[in-house]
């Protein structure tokens, strides 16, 4: 399902949903607590914006903080919008977020990006603003190319976002790999497959970029930026 933009309709959410949320917090947060696997960035923005494992998250209070902090703010969604259109609200200062939670059969894996993986995975990066310029000018170059037919173009700009924001490592200063991709910091197995001695590491480059990625199941590779998005801002300046 494609989605469009629409409003956070609170009160639909029923005990299950909160039961979820809450099962899906606690359990990653102790996951990722284990060993620093994630950015402090991240942590921070947890805390600032208040998102806890008490309550789904209010879109009109995360939305209060944030624009007071960075600036921006959260639209809801009903699924994955095209990437075309994801870039043009990321331009505007906006980003989108899904409405909907998943089931409880599917709290280790979901194939389709829901609430928790949007609002616990991305969110709290948002009020970051090193973070945030990096979509801004990935965002400013992708929209002029998604109004062109240049579709290895638009595939390429794609994956600068899928091997960064989603499914990025970097390299600490400790010279330890760390998560700071919401595909990962949100998903279960993903975060203990991408840490793994096990897992394909590789350094991002020109070269991920004719890589293909596939969205309904675990990553066959992870990219590493030793110095954080730095890299991936050279080389959007590369492709204009």
């Amino acid at each position: 399902m494609r989605g469009e933009l629409t409003l956070q309709n609170y009160d639909s959410y029923d005990k299950e949903d909160f039961k979820t949320w809450e099962t899906l917090y606690v359990k990653q947060c102790e996951n990722l607590k284990k060993d620093n696997k994630v950015v402090k960035e991240f942590w921070t923005g947890l805390n600032k914006l208040k998102i806890k494992k008490s309550e789904i998250p209010n879109f009109e209070k995360i939305n209060k903080i944030l624009k007071k902090e960075n600036n921006f703010e959260i639209v809801g969604v009903t699924g994955i919008v095209d990437d075309g259109i994801f870039f043009n609200i990321l331009k505007n200062r906006k980003f989108p977020v899904t409405t909907w939670i998943r089931r409880p059969s599917e709290i280790d894996y979901i194939e389709q990006p829901d609430m928790f993986h949007d609002l616990f995975g991305h969110v709290p990066f948002l009020i970051n603003p090193t973070y945030t310029n990096f979509l801004m000018k990935l965002a400013d170059v992708a929209c002029e190319v998604f109004t062109t037919s240049n579709k290895e173009l638009q595939h390429k700009f794609s994956r600068i976002y899928w091997y960064t924001i989603e499914f990025g490592l970097i390299l600490n200063k400790e010279n330890r790999h760390q998560i700071y991709g919401a595909g990962i910091i949100s998903s279960y197995a993903e975060s203990i497959k991408a840490l793994s001695s096990e897992s394909v590491k590789k350094d991002f480059s020109k070269e991920l970029l004719f890589e293909k990625f596939e969205k309904d199941h675990l990553q066959d590779f992870y990219a590493v930026i030793p110095k954080n998005l730095e890299s991936g801002l050279e080389i959007v300046k590369e492709l204009i």
